[in-house]
């Protein structure tokens, strides 16, 4: 799950709450699936929240990098039986809320048809 609602200021005052975006996932899944859900996750909410990632940028080495979230990006563990109640909270917060259906692999984006995915026709060059 990853959550948040606005971006985080930086000055945070004593009246306005500072909100972080934050990744939080099974803390008992196998490394491999962990990583796979949390860039997963992260790829879902960054395709939501566009305006979070900054711009391209060139490193000291003059290499070119695309845009990161500024504010970074933690990745949280919690227990499984956890999560749904963590889900619900940050719901009725109205916390813009990402979420996997289950553990990473067990379930796939379902649809009305039974046909596979159409793709365009391969054109030779």
């Amino acid at each position: 799950m990853a959550a948040q609602t606005e971006i985080a200021d930086t000055a945070p005052s004593a009246t306005t709450p500072t909100l972080r975006t934050v990744i939080v996932i099974d803390r008992d899944l196998p490394k491999g699936l962990a990583a796979n859900a949390a860039a997963v996750l992260a790829h879902a909410f960054g395709a939501r929240r566009p305006d979070l990632v900054g711009g391209d940028f060139t490193d000291a080495t003059g290499a070119t990098h695309a845009g990161l979230i500024p504010t970074g990006l933690p990745v949280l563990g919690a227990a499984a039986g956890d999560l749904p109640a963590l889900r619900a909270s940050a719901a009725e917060r109205d916390l813009l809320v990402v979420d996997l259906p289950g553990p990473p692999g067990s379930r796939r984006p379902t649809t009305t048809s039974s046909a596979p995915p159409s793709r365009p026709p391969i054109r030779p060059s």
